[in-house]
């Protein structure tokens, strides 16, 4: 699945490069989905969060 994400460097949304999808633990709220990867522009770290199922 191709994932896209906000490069803070590239100010704008890129395509990421080896995506992993991770969760974050919020604590008393649960848990959110997210992906991890680096953009393929400039190979800045980037992560999106996604939307609950």
């Amino acid at each position: 699945m191709e994932y896209k994400a906000w490069c803070v460097r590239c100010k704008t949304k890129t395509d990421v490069k080896d995506p992993k999808e991770v969760e974050y633990n919020l604590g008393v709220r649960g848990k959110r989905r997210a992906v991890r990867g680096t953009c393929s522009v400039c190979d800045t770290k980037v992560s999106a969060i996604l939307k609950s199922k």
